[in-house]
């Protein structure tokens, strides 16, 4: 009977072409049918149990990629920021909506996009309270520069420039991956957390 409750596989379906042991075995849906149900209910035990730890490790490697330490999010964000190609901005813009969709709750990813968009003064939940409380709320105004009728748009400043890009850029993929985030990014974000 305790042989019933677990479903092994054969020694062939359970190793790989190079010999070494598989990770995960999906089940077609003929072996299911023919399993016991306490076979079934192992193997849906199994699959759940999968799940959770490659979700889990997804996030350890999001929070490793994202870290200051590591630099990769940065790294990524200057190279969409500094290149001239159009298709690879947006193909990188999605690739870092992709990887903050994964992270579901959004305070979450507040913290760990807080510091790539320049905001220190930011408290975990105190965005609404800062609404109410405040007399003059503080806007963020966009406008696309015409760089043929105002000459020079960075006048010098390029690391400014450079910092805003990046900025814009990782917006735009908050927006893309996690709406109120991005739109928390557009009020709160730039303004350093102030509304």
């Amino acid at each position: 009977a305790a042989s019933d409750a677990c479903y092994v596989p054969s020694s062939s379906s359970a190793t790989g072409p190079s010999g070494k042991k598989l990770s995960h075995n999906k089940l077609r849906p003929e072996e299911t049918r023919n399993m016991k149900p306490r076979q079934v209910a192992a193997h849906r035990k199994r699959e759940h149990e999968y799940k959770l730890s490659t979700t889990k490790r997804a996030l350890q490697h999001i929070h490793t990629f994202c870290s200051e330490e590591t630099g990769g999010l940065d790294a990524m964000l200057t190279c969409a920021a500094k290149t001239d190609d159009h298709r690879l901005r947006r193909e990188m813009g999605l690739q870092i909506g992709r990887l903050v969709s994964v992270i579901e709750e959004s305070d979450d990813v507040k913290k760990l996009v807080s510091k790539a968009l320049g905001c220190s003064n930011w408290k975990i939940g105190h965005e609404d309270e800062n609404e109410a409380g405040a007399t003059s709320l503080s806007t963020l105004t966009i406008e696309e520069l015409d760089e043929e009728k105002d000459g020079d748009v960075s006048d010098g400043n390029e690391d400014e420039l450079l910092v805003k890009m990046k900025r814009g850029q990782l917006t735009a993929s908050l927006l893309i991956g996690k709406s109120d985030v991005g739109a928390w990014a557009l009020k709160h974000g730039w303004s350093d957390g102030n509304g």
